[in-house]
């Protein structure tokens, strides 16, 4: 049987889940949000704090225009917090509050802040790179640094530079920040 084609499931932390060690440098895990390359990657950096990673990979669809990841008590989009940036840099990665369904109630908030936001453009696609710390404010929906999280994520498929509606480009996850990747020799 070749091990690459073999799952791998967590030999650590949440036994409930399986998570994949992540290929972005210094980063422990990674899910697929959409299932075409829209990864996020995350490493615990403390008891109250964690690095995040929001990688848009070419071919991903969400590479072309603004793209979200967010944390929703319900996992529904209102109310959320988000973090949101745009491919074209017009839209700066910033903290986001969701207090309705159209752009008009998408505004920057102080309600949460992020450390270091960071937008990183390559041929392979584009790069959010941020971090949430209990320090900086919870928001909406506390993050559990030490368990799963409601995720939600949207992106613009049409390359829009500014908050449009993203039509289907939209889901909800559950990822486990304490999940410990399996070797990657399963």
């Amino acid at each position: 049987m070749n091990p690459v084609s073999t799952p791998c499931k967590s030999t650590s932390g949440s036994s409930s889940s399986s998570c994949k060690a992540s290929t972005l440098a210094g980063y422990t895990g990674y899910v697929d949000l959409n299932g075409k390359g829209l990864l996020l990657h995350w490493k615990v950096t403390s008891d109250t704090s964690v690095a995040l990673a929001v990688e848009a990979k070419a071919g991903s669809g969400a590479e072309k225009g603004w793209f979200s990841v967010g944390w929703s008590g319900s996992g529904s989009m209102v109310p959320a917090d988000a973090v949101i940036g745009n491919v074209k840099g017009l839209l700066p990665v910033a903290s986001y509050a969701i207090s309705g369904y159209s752009a008009s109630k998408i505004a920057v908030t102080s309600r949460f802040a992020i450390g270091q936001p960071e937008l990183l453009t390559s041929t392979s696609g584009v790069t959010m790179k941020f971090g949430r710390s209990k320090a900086d404010g919870e928001g909406i929906a506390a993050i559990n640094y030490k368990g799963k999280n409601k995720i939600i994520w949207a992106y613009s498929g049409d390359g829009a530079r500014t908050i449009n509606d993203h039509k289907n480009n939209y889901g909800t996850t559950t990822v486990d920040f304490s999940c410990k990747p399996a070797p990657t020799k399963c």
